[in-house]
Order: C-alpha cells, then sequence, then structure tokens
C-alpha cells in the first residue's frame, strides 16, 4: 500500500500528457505479467548510464503469472526515479478490462478475497492517475494504443480528464485504437476488436501527423512475432515487451523489443536477449 499511496501523490500532480527532456530514453510496450522482461529492463535502469530514462507504454497487468509483482517493480522503479520513470496507461489499466482477465484473480489468490478486493481498487485509483501519453524533445509521441479521432493539437491531450474507467471518447481511443494498412486509403473505421475501437489509416495518421507536427509515433497494444512492427512509411512503431502472449489455449512466443530514442534524435529497436532475462 505504501508503494501506491506513495506513487499516487507524485503522479496526482501531472498532467495528461507529460514533456519529456533530451536523454537516452528506452520506451517499453505491453509487460502483462511477465516479470523475467521487466526484470531485464530495470537492470538496463539500475545499473547502466545513470541519465537513462525509461518510459512504460502500459498494459503491466493481466494475462501472465506474475502480475503483481510486475507492477510492484515498475512503481518501485517509478518511486526510486521519478525523473527518469514514466508510467503511461494501457487499456488493462482499467477495472473493467482487469477485473476479468487475470489481476483480480492474481491478487485475491495471493492476498485473500477481502484484502484482495481492497488492493484491486487501489491499484485502479492509481492507475486513473497515470498519464495517457508522453512526448519527447524531438516531437515524438508515446501512447499505449492509437491516435483519437478529431484531435489537431497535442495540448488537447495534455487537458484530458483522469477516470476510472475512461468515458472520454479521445482518452478512451488513445488507449485502445489501432493502426491499420490498407490497399484501399482508410481515414477511421469499426475496429477488429470491437465496441467503440477504432482503426485509423495513413490519411488519418498523415492529418494528425500535420497538424500536431509530431515526427513519429510510438506505441504497444499489439503482439507481434518479432517483437514490433514498422506502419506508414516507417513513421509509426509498434512494439511489445513481454516474451509470450497467453492465449487460451495456446501460448504464443515473442521476441521481446524495447525501443531506444538516442538524446540526438536516433532510435533504434533493441532485443531483449535470452541473457539479459532472468527466469
Amino acid at each position: 500500500k505504501t508503494l501506491i499511496y506513495r506513487n499516487e501523490d507524485t503522479l496526482a500532480a501531472g498532467k495528461s500528457l507529460v514533456h519529456l527532456p533530451p536523454a537516452d530514453t528506452i520506451v517499453i510496450g505491453d509487460m502483462h505479467g511477465d516479470i523475467a522482461s521487466t526484470l531485464a529492463i530495470a537492470n538496463m535502469l539500475t545499473r547502466g548510464d545513470p541519465e537513462l530514462a525509461q518510459v512504460f507504454l502500459g498494459d503491466y497487468v493481466d494475462r501472465g503469472p506474475h502480475q503483481v509483482d510486475v507492477i510492484n517493480l515498475v512503481l518501485l522503479l517509478k518511486a526510486t526515479h521519478p525523473e527518469r520513470v514514466t508510467m503511461l496507461r494501457g487499456n488493462h489499466e482499467m477495472p473493467t478490462l482487469n477485473k476479468d482477465n487475470g489481476f483480480k484473480t492474481c491478487l485475491d489468490r495471493q492476498f485473500g478475497k477481502d484484502d484482495g478486493m481492497i488492493l484491486w481498487h487501489l491499484y485502479n485509483r492509481l492507475f486513473t492517475q497515470l498519464p495517457l501519453a508522453a512526448v519527447t524533445w524531438n516531437n515524438i509521441l508515446l501512447v499505449h494504443g492509437g491516435i483519437p479521432e478529431g484531435v489537431t493539437d497535442l495540448r488537447e491531450i495534455e487537458n484530458l480528464p483522469r477516470e476510472l474507467d475512461p468515458e472520454n471518447r479521445l482518452s478512451f481511443e488513445l488507449l485502445w485504437n489501432d493502426p491499420v494498412e490498407t490497399k484501399r486509403p482508410v481515414h477511421f473505421r469499426k475496429g477488429a476488436r470491437g465496441g467503440a475501437v477504432k482503426q485509423f489509416g495513413e490519411i488519418a495518421f498523415n492529418e494528425f501527423q500535420e497538424n500536431t507536427k509530431i515526427t513519429k509515433l510510438i506505441r504497444g497494444h499489439e503482439e507481434f512475432n518479432d517483437g514490433y512492427r514498422y506502419f506508414f512509411d516507417d513513421r509509426l512503431l509498434s512494439i511489445y515487451s513481454s516474451r509470450r502472449v497467453v492465449e487460451s489455449p495456446f501460448e504464443r512466443q515473442i521476441k521481446p523489443k524495447v525501443v531506444k530514442i538516442h538524446k540526438e534524435g536516433t532510435v533504434t529497436i533493441e532485443t531483449l536477449e535470452p541473457a539479459e532475462i532472468m527466469t
């Protein structure tokens, strides 16, 4: 509880869009309870360059076997290095999703149903304080999901309300939307995930990029076997940092990736090598 309260106070002072200062910065995709990958990422921060920054794109919980350990380790990194670690919110940091996708079950199993329920509410209250996006010194936008329809200025994201279950359309789409490449030009269309989720094509991305002046977008939210995929002539990069995807009754192995934004502006993809991952 102390870890939750300590971070809640820090996060409450911020806005929904974080402005990142110049620094070598590691961007991390979905973790989903993979403690081995999270430990490897923690080692980058604690054993390397003392000025290295890290941005987590969300989805710390659900699915994997060590969800509580993962979120607590990332919260510890944030509490210990508040200026170097940025935690964004993913769509699984919503109570409507993490109630039935594993996180609440893990808390109940580890702490008992009564304490598990209390902790579940505390974690989700903390998740409400997580920012929805970050923008680097060289105008690279970092989000969990995708671009929301209708946004023409990043200040619209900066001032978004913080909600337990985001009902604001822009907040929801930042957490949920997906890019799509098609032969026929696409703006926004109904997404494959159902509900209010949208897919956005290159036309929509071009408009968003022109209006907001971003140079690139890096996001998580989707898993690819190689751990990453480029879209729209390499202007959008999707990454995944967990080693596996648990999809009953199958489990897929992933080659987990992180992205390094170098202080001088270049962007490189880095693999979490097995030797770096503690199992």
